[in-house]
């Protein structure tokens, strides 16, 4: 970084945007999203959020520790839940830390339009 950051003041009270409660449910499930790993012997299931999507792809935010015992020849797919049905495509794990943080990072190619949920 060529500058130094500015650091939001910690005193000041956040804005707060009213938004009506049932748009902001549509919008939290509209960026909810299934991940599933496959093997031949196992399956193991977890949740995401997708917070950010351009260009035809998504990059979710999800919990680490599903990754654990991931291998390679294992297959991550991201389900989306659209007027009733299931789709879902591949996915690829970018990173994840499984024990202290707890935290994983994956993307996949977007197969329709996704309002991201932003991390503020």
């Amino acid at each position: 970084l060529n500058s130094p950051r500015e650091f939001p003041n910690l005193n000041q009270q956040p804005r707060v945007v009213p938004i009506d409660p049932a748009l902001a449910k549509q919008k939290a499930l509209a960026a909810t999203v299934r991940l599933r790993i496959e093997s031949e012997t196992m399956q193991s299931n977890g949740t995401g959020t997708v917070i950010w999507a351009a260009n035809g792809e998504a990059l979710i935010i999800t919990c680490g520790h599903i990754f654990r015992d991931m291998k390679n020849t294992d297959q991550l797919f991201i389900d989306f839940y659209r007027d009733g049905n299931w789709v879902n495509v591949p996915g690829q794990v970018l990173q994840f830390y499984a024990d202290k943080h707890d935290i994983g990072m994956v993307k996949c190619a977007l197969p329709f339009e996704v309002e991201a949920i932003g991390i503020n």
